[in-house]
């Protein structure tokens, strides 16, 4: 396998995540202690060695996710680093966040700094991850589910998301490093969904902003079984002044769809480009978009919401 088409800078670090293929390439069944739930709607079942290792995420998961039967569980094997002769610190030393898909006849693989994930097909996936609720958890969840919830009518942001005085939920997007998170610290009386991931919901023609519980802060597990309206939409930039203006639709266009998250569009789907781009044009024309130009303070909030309260 060419290990020149990763940007890993950590080559050693990625040749031995890359032996790892072959030691769980082939599916053994399900680990013996699960913990059954519906993820943003999607039935999964995470299973582990030790009943100790599935308390993270049984404490993590809101009552209401947590389920017993399912016809169609997608069955997830959870494995610790340690199970392979990694230290913890080892195995995330790695300063490129880049997901690495490689292709092995029908199975995909995924390689990352936190974790190494196998789809051996639609319902059987093997994932290695520092068993705690982090990064690792979260952006194996980034690789595996948007693609399936995009079938429910689900879209994943790279996005902060707030709610307004007004009850509209307001998604705030741009690159990392563009002020997601610093802005929703500056929300004053406003409450969080989330600073990194959030979800659009498409619920009978109307848009729905829902808390990721994929990466980020959450203040709030209880907002996870929350919807609310979707007020508008802010590309973000950092100034010495706070202004906005409109987008033109076309603009708008092109910043939402780079604000989906893990579409892997590389792979050319037709399905998934045609989702998206359905979805983006009845989304830019039925909500705002704006340039927002913010500073480190919260005079942002009037340009928002309209309602600026110290």
């Amino acid at each position: 396998m060419d290990i020149s088409e990763t940007s890993f800078s950590n080559t050693d670090l990625y040749k031995r995540k890359i032996s790892l293929i072959d030691k769980i390439l082939h599916h053994k069944g399900e680990l013996p202690y699960s913990v059954k739930c519906l993820y943003h709607g999607i039935p999964i079942s995470f299973n582990f060695n030790t009943k100790k290792e599935t308390y993270p995420l049984q404490n993590y998961l809101p009552p209401k996710w947590k389920i017993y039967k399912s016809k169609n569980f997608l069955n997830i094997n959870c494995y610790s680093p340690s199970e392979f002769s990694f230290s913890p610190d080892e195995w995330s030393n790695e300063p490129d966040p880049g997901c690495h898909i490689i292709k092995i006849n029908n199975a995909e693989i995924a390689i990352q700094r936190d974790f190494v994930g196998i789809r051996h097909d639609s319902s059987n996936i093997d994932l290695i991850f520092n068993n705690s609720i982090n990064d690792g958890f979260y952006n194996s969840l980034r690789w595996l589910l948007p693609r399936r919830m995009l079938e429910q009518k689900k879209i994943v942001l790279h996005s902060s998301c707030f709610i307004g005085l007004d009850g509209l939920a307001y998604f705030f997007l741009g690159p990392s490093g563009a002020g997601k998170s610093t802005l929703v610290s500056l929300a004053k009386n406003r409450v969080i969904l989330g600073d990194d991931m959030n979800i659009l919901s498409i619920k009978d023609n109307n848009y729905l902003a829902e808390a990721g519980a994929l990466g980020g802060i959450i203040n709030n597990t209880e907002l996870l079984n929350q919807s609310f309206p979707v007020g508008g939409f802010f590309w973000l930039h950092k100034n010495n002044r706070c202004q906005k203006q409109q987008l033109l639709k076309s603009t708008a266009s092109l910043k939402f769809v780079a604000s989906c998250s893990n579409l892997f569009w590389n792979e050319r789907d037709k399905y998934i480009e045609n989702c998206i781009m359905n979805y983006t044009t009845k989304i830019v024309n039925t909500y705002p978009f704006y340039n927002l130009e913010f500073t480190k303070t919260d005079e942002f909030l009037e340009y928002v919401d309209g309602k600026y309260k110290n």
